[in-house]
């Protein structure tokens, strides 16, 4: 390694054309991909048993949701949050 700053380089690791458009592998979706699998995962199998009382994974789901909602809200406002839902749900 050359500097410190290196270890940050995105670097392409399998670059796909199709019709003029480039899909790439970086480095950076990985974890993007591993993370996003974990979440889908734990959500199908703590999730497709609902009851009224939440249990622990439920209430962390839902904590987060809120997290989420109330971030989006602050840092764009509200009507911020309404062309999030907006895009979220017509597209």
């Amino acid at each position: 390694m050359k500097s410190p700053l290196e270890q940050f380089d995105i670097v392409n690791v399998k670059s796909i054309s199709l019709l003029f458009i480039d899909f790439s592998f970086n480095n950076i979706l990985l974890p993007l991909f591993l993370a996003i699998f974990f979440l889908l995962f734990f959500s199908y199998i703590f999730l497709k048993r609902l009851t009224i009382i939440p249990f622990y994974i439920q209430v962390i789901f839902e904590n987060l949701y809120i997290f989420l909602i109330k971030l989006i809200k602050q840092q764009t406002g509200t009507y911020g949050l309404f062309l999030i839902s907006f895009y979220i749900l017509y597209i």
